[in-house]
């Protein structure tokens, strides 16, 4: 290319968005499905240097992402927000949303366009890109509990089946029944179901060979309750998520309690920290089972890691929105006014607030 030759960024006339998003400032991407109006959240922030910060929220289906190494803007997105078409070029992702839905839609290549801009996010994109396939996941919670112990990072067994006969029907490894079939990478409760005998397992596993999700297999755990680590940057919050009436705990009459924080959890939250690159937003589920006289401090079986698209304890939403926020304006402020980075790590930080407070107030809404 000629020397002082004006790099340019061409497009078709039908292809002009009905806006486009300001020439000032930086402008913060969120991907979201929570139906939390992120713009509001962020109204009024700026940066440290004073620069002005802009919202988009929108859908995975609803973005389009062309990314470049040659030209000027390295990203522009093209959205729907509001019922509108706007073209943008954000210099930062809030990600919200879990890249695939339950109608089979994957949207692995816009997070492919993301990862090709080299935007930065929270959580990152790299690890948005890993995290999309459950047993990856897994693997990596595997991988903590091969270095540090069962005991230390007690991550629940498990088994993958790939879903592709090619004339072998048999199972062969053999999980003891009861046991919980998890079909592809869903969430929320869908796609699982329990297999008590050979039987269930003949009839599920007939079902699921009619399609081409992969599926994974876990021992049905007698357990107490289930709880939530969740951690959002430097803070951390602890819950309990119970159903009165389905085995599936988010599923049914859910209920919510506070649960104690324990010094072993710290281990836990460290190692998690680590994977895919850094985790800034994510969740530890537990499942817990009363002491006994064979375990008389009871037990504990990591079920899963949720990272950027949990969901948050109802009571505790507002504060949780905010300390989204002050992460992803902490990240943004190291990245574009060369602010201090701050590690996390050995930090936790507790709300002062109980249960009910933030709805009785209306604080941080």
């Amino acid at each position: 290319m000629p020397t002082g030759h004006k790099k340019t960024y061409m497009r078709t006339q039908d292809a002009q968005p009905t806006t486009q998003s300001p020439t000032k400032g930086k402008v913060l991407l969120v991907i979201s499905a929570d139906g939390n109006d992120w713009k509001e959240q962020f109204k009024g922030e700026t940066l440290q240097d004073g620069s002005p910060l802009t919202v988009y929220n929108t859908s995975w289906a609803q973005l389009h992402v062309e990314a470049s190494t040659d030209y000027e803007r390295s990203i522009v997105c093209k959205l729907i927000e509001d019922g509108s078409e706007v073209e943008v070029s954000p210099h930062f992702v809030l990600f919200r949303a879990f890249p695939n839905d339950l109608f089979g839609n994957s949207y692995r290549r816009q997070v492919l366009g993301l990862a090709f801009s080299r935007i930065g996010g929270v959580n990152t994109v790299e690890s948005v890109l890993r995290g999309m396939d459950r047993p990856v996941v897994h693997a990596e919670m595997v991988k903590i509990a091969e270095k540090l112990g069962q005991a230390k990072f007690p991550v629940i067994s498990a088994k993958y089946h790939p879903n592709c006969y090619s004339g072998n029907k048999k199972r062969l490894i053999q999980l003891p029944f009861p046991t919980v079939i998890k079909v592809g990478s869903s969430y929320g409760g869908y796609g699982k179901m329990v297999a008590k005998s050979k039987g269930d397992y003949d009839d599920a596993t007939s079902v699921l060979a009619l399609g081409t999700e992969f599926f994974t297999e876990e021992p049905m755990i007698q357990h107490d309750y289930e709880f939530r680590v969740q951690v959002i940057g430097p803070y951390v919050r602890c819950f309990r998520r119970n159903s009165h009436n389905n085995w599936k705990n988010q599923c049914g009459n859910v209920f919510f309690e506070d649960h104690p924080w324990h010094p072993k959890y710290a281990v836990w939250v460290y190692e998690v920290r680590q994977m895919f690159g850094g985790l800034e937003m994510f969740g530890i589920d537990v499942l817990h089972r009363n002491p006994t006289p064979d375990q008389p401090e009871g037990e504990d079986f990591i079920l899963e890691i949720n990272d950027y698209a949990m969901g948050f304890d109802a009571d505790y939403e507002p504060e949780d929105r905010k300390w989204v926020k002050d992460v992803v304006l902490q990240r943004m402020n190291e990245l574009f006014c060369g602010a201090e980075k701050k590690s996390y790590e050995g930090q936790f930080i507790f709300s002062t607030y109980k249960r009910g407070d933030l709805k009785k107030t209306g604080i941080l809404h």
